[in-house]
C-alpha cells in the first residue's frame, strides 16, 4: 500500500506543530509540504502533489511572519 501524500496548512506554529507530529507517528503517511498562509499553500500544491490537504479554515491570505 502506498503512502498517503498529505500537505497542512496553519497561521498557529504550534497547530501546524502538533499536526506535522501526528502525521510523523503514522509510516501510512508521508508529509509533503507545510504552509503559513493561503498563498504559499497554493504555492506549496503547485510544487508537490498531496492526496490530502489538513488545513485551518479561517487562515490569512499571506504570511503572518
Amino acid at each position: 500500500m502506498k503512502n498517503l501524500r498529505i500537505a497542512i496548512a496553519d497561521d498557529h506554529p504550534i497547530a501546524l506543530l502538533g499536526v506535522r507530529k501526528r502525521i510523523e507517528l503514522n509510516q501510512q503517511f508521508c508529509l509533503v509540504g507545510e504552509a503559513v498562509c493561503a498563498l504559499s499553500l497554493i504555492e506549496l500544491l503547485e510544487q508537490q502533489s498531496a492526496d490530502v490537504v489538513i488545513t485551518d479554515y479561517n487562515m490569512p491570505t499571506h504570511s503572518p511572519f
